[in-house]
């Protein structure tokens, strides 16, 4: 693993960070592999499937009712401008 990092000229702790990351963040490729392991390590579909269910079930609520990235940023650009001493 280490020479396979260094020659893509990647330190051990960026790639841990960003694998981290990236699973907190629920990064689709992300979660695809962690799907990939349970089914190696023989996790029962019934688990899985519950997972599966609410990652589903989250996604939309975030759709419905969530602020994208850019939505968020305006709404802390607005309350800065609004409230500079904050």
């Amino acid at each position: 693993m280490k020479i396979c990092l260094h020659y893509d000229d990647i330190k051990i702790r960026e790639f841990f960070n960003e694998i981290v990351k990236g699973y907190v963040e629920k990064n689709d490729k992300i979660l695809a592999f962690v799907d990939e392991i349970k089914e190696k390590k023989a996790i029962s579909k019934n688990k899985r499937g519950k997972v599966e269910r609410a990652r589903t079930k989250e996604k939309n609520v975030v759709k419905q009712f969530g602020l994208s990235e850019n939505e968020i940023e305006n709404i802390f650009d607005i309350l800065e401008k609004e409230n500079p001493e904050l």
